[in-house]
């Protein structure tokens, strides 16, 4: 399991996962432990879409982790703009 703390840290809130407030710079097995705890549910809470890997849980959280409302309207922009086309 990768660990990029901004993302992973921000999904653990997202999901109330303790290693949001467990998380430290320093190496430490049980920050590591934390991640793989998180990681273990992660995958646990996601099987219905079957991941193969922990590489899938791995996107999962990374996915879940950099949203923001921004991007929403970024995927979906046909939503957020009015259209000035002749009816």
């Amino acid at each position: 399991m990768f660990l990029k703390p901004a993302v992973t840290q921000d999904f653990a809130v997202r999901v109330g996962h303790s290693f949001a407030e467990e998380y430290r710079a320093e190496l430490d097995t049980e920050v590591y432990c934390s991640l793989l705890d998180l990681a273990a549910e992660t995958e646990r809470q996601t099987s219905p879409l079957a991941p193969v890997d922990r590489i899938d849980i791995q996107s999962f959280i990374w996915v879940v982790g950099k949203y923001s409302d921004a991007e929403e309207s970024i995927a979906h922009p046909s939503e957020t703009r009015t259209s000035s086309a002749p009816a």
